[in-house]
């Protein structure tokens, strides 16, 4: 848990950083509901739609931190990986407690703000088991956002320069997995790629839980192919991680 302290103070060592980035993703909200409100000028209702849209996926993004992928790839590159399996502790893991603790503070900092900001198109007619389920749906996203980063992280012993691939991965992400627009209102050819991809259990699905857009059969399903997901890219950190692992034995550390 200490390094999940540690992480949490330092983002806040930087108050001139802290007060911009609070700022700046207050705004880039305001400036989505804007543009959708323009687009949609002629229909009420779907103005509503992607106001709720635009805000829960922002507050959503906030449990996605993207550091774990650099953390874990420096470390590995600066030799610090060999020093690491000595420890106590995995890298995984302290990689990861390292991220609950930017998450925690990104709440506070962002999320906190954002929810007073827009507490009026926040608050909607939802039931509480709609509200644990798409709770629940985001956990499991955080759990596929950390193994897919973190198998990017071990191979920068491959790619040694990982930024492109995370900026790649990042936008995505993004746009593949409904964090700016809504895979119901993508072409066809786009969505059903998306759905194919486990990008949509970050953003789509729980947003669609929370908006009521989808029924209790098929948010089971998801669940269950969330689950396979998540078996699937644990089986492949594993196989990385061993792939690293022996190729630093084999180096001499």
């Amino acid at each position: 848990m200490s390094f999940l302290k540690i992480s949490f103070k330092n983002a806040f060592e930087y108050r001139w950083s802290v007060f911009f980035s609070t700022i700046s993703s207050v705004f880039s909200i305001w400036i989505m509901i804007m543009l959708w409100g323009y687009l949609y000028r002629n229909n009420d209702g779907m103005v509503a739609y992607m106001t709720h849209y635009t805000i829960v996926a922002n507050l959503i993004s906030l449990f996605y931190c993207r550091g774990i992928a650099k953390r874990i790839g420096d470390r590995i590159l600066n030799g610090q990986f060999a020093l690491d399996l000595l420890k106590p502790i995995q890298i995984f893991v302290m990689s990861w407690l390292l991220e609950l603790g930017e998450v925690l503070a990104a709440v506070i900092v962002r999320g906190i703000p954002i929810c007073i900001v827009y507490l009026n198109y926040i608050v909607w007619d939802v039931n509480l088991i709609h509200i644990l389920l798409s709770v629940l749906a985001v956990v499991s996203g955080h759990i596929i956002f950390v193994l897919l980063y973190s198998i990017l992280g071990f191979l920068a012993i491959t790619l040694f320069d990982i930024w492109p691939f995370q900026r790649f991965l990042d936008d995505t992400i993004r746009f593949l997995g409904g964090g700016v627009i809504p895979l119901t209102i993508m072409p066809d050819l786009v969505s059903n790629i998306a759905y194919f991809l486990p990008f949509q259990y970050l953003y789509s699905f729980p947003l669609q839980i929370l908006l009521n857009k989808l029924d209790a059969h098929t948010i089971m399903n998801y669940f269950i192919i969330e689950g396979v997901w998540i078996g699937a890219l644990v089986i492949g950190i594993m196989i990385v991680y061993k792939a690293v692992l022996r190729k630093v034995v084999i180096q001499g550390g």
